[in-house]
């Protein structure tokens, strides 16, 4: 029998009023794994403050959240720390590397910091010639590297976040190592009439496109994300179709509203079915998985790419970008493109599309085996390490 640890993990969360909804429900997911192992929680985040000040001053708004986030809720940090000052029992987790400037308040404590990417550091580097930061952006992503820096146990969601971080850090002092993290919601299956009832209300007027199919995309409008790129391959798509003699397949954009661009788009190509859905439900999407033909998901970067194993969980096939981190989500059950290769791109996903029942089925068994690796209680050993490590009791135990 596992014996329960004493210690306990203060998670350090995200401030509510910036709407990071996939963040905020990451710290959701560590904390109740964690308690899941016996451990005690308290979670801390920035109190919404004078961001209320926001209504009265609209083009304030970010410097008024700075406040709450980095002055406010960095005393307040200090003021816990305080006060727990003999505790040694305490491991404050930071679940957001974004938020790893309050590493600073927390100077040799017990800590541990999970990288999800790190993109806006390579902006402000200048490694992504597509987002170019302003002076003010540069300066808060120096300050993250800085934060990052000042912890000695990193966790990264993939292994190329962690080759990144290991380049980007460089310290013989610092653990770094990848934990593949769970789903943050139960994906799975849902049988068609059911999922249809689920998604009726958001798109009824386009009934027919549930009924015989579609293609699906998740995710909102970063540059990365390469949504205008994923026009450009439906657009080849459905010229290919045409020249076929296949009938025309409709898109769903699931996510964030659309940009302007995206729009236009839309309206320039009326003849295609490009439909937007916004901020759709967790239940909603996994539905969406369940009626999609496949998710396209074309991405220049990522994070991580979670819709993917998403789409697996559902039996949702998937065609990818084939780069990491997406070929280490999708595994070899995914199918692999060129994104900036529309036409290439474009002949791969018409193939997919076009798969005998049994060749879904067999891709649809290896995306199940895939989403086994995304497991909850592995998850929640690795971290028991992560955290023991920043107290230094596996130090001892090895010692001994």
């Amino acid at each position: 029998m596992t014996s329960i640890p004493k210690y306990k993990i203060v998670i350090i969360a995200n401030y509510l009023p910036d709407k990071q909804e996939s963040m905020l429900r990451v710290s959701t997911l560590y904390r109740n794994i964690v308690e899941e192992e016996g451990l005690k929680t308290k979670t801390l985040r920035p109190t919404d403050r004078i961001g209320k000040f926001r209504k009265i001053f609209p083009k304030m708004e970010k410097w008024l959240n700075y406040i709450d986030k980095f002055i406010i809720f960095s005393i307040e940090l200090i003021g816990y720390n305080i006060l727990n000052y003999y505790n040694k029992n305490i491991v404050y987790h930071i679940t957001d590397h974004s938020n790893s400037i309050y590493s600073l308040c927390l100077l040799n404590k017990a800590k541990v910091i999970t990288c999800h990417d790190v993109l806006a550091i390579n902006s402000m580097l200048g490694k992504n010639p597509k987002k170019r930061l302003k002076f003010s952006g540069k300066l808060l992503q120096k300050l993250i590297l800085v934060g990052i820096k000042c912890n000695h146990r990193i966790v990264c969601v993939s292994k190329k976040t962690e080759n990144e971080i290991r380049k980007l850090v460089d310290d013989k002092n610092t653990k770094i190592n990848t934990v593949l993290q769970p789903l943050n919601y139960k994906f799975e299956p849902i049988k068609k009439e059911k999922a249809i009832r689920i998604v009726i209300k958001q798109i009824v007027q386009y009934n027919e496109c549930i009924e015989n199919g579609f293609i699906l995309h998740v995710g909102g409008n970063q540059w990365y994300k390469n949504r205008m790129g994923l026009c450009a391959i439906y657009n080849e798509l459905n010229s290919i179709r045409s020249n076929l003699n296949q009938s025309r397949i409709p898109l769903i954009l699931a996510g964030k509203k659309p940009t302007r661009e995206l729009v236009c788009f839309a309206e320039k190509h009326r003849d295609l079915k490009i439909i937007f859905l916004i901020s759709p439900t967790n239940k909603e999407i996994n539905a969406l998985y369940s009626l999609a033909n496949l998710l396209l998901f074309p991405s220049i970067e990522e994070g991580f790419g979670w819709p993917i194993v998403e789409a697996m969980a559902c039996g949702c096939p998937v065609v990818t970008t084939g780069k990491e981190p997406m070929t280490e989500a999708g595994g070899s059950a995914a199918i692999y493109i060129d994104p900036s290769d529309s036409v290439s791109a474009a002949k791969i996903t018409n193939e997919v599309i076009n798969w005998s029942k049994d060749r879904k089925k067999m891709q649809a068994e290896l995306g199940f085996q895939n989403v086994k690796r995304f497991c909850r209680k592995a998850f929640a050993q690795e971290y028991r390490r992560a955290y023991e490590d920043a107290l230094g009791i596996n130090k001892k135990d090895s010692s001994d």
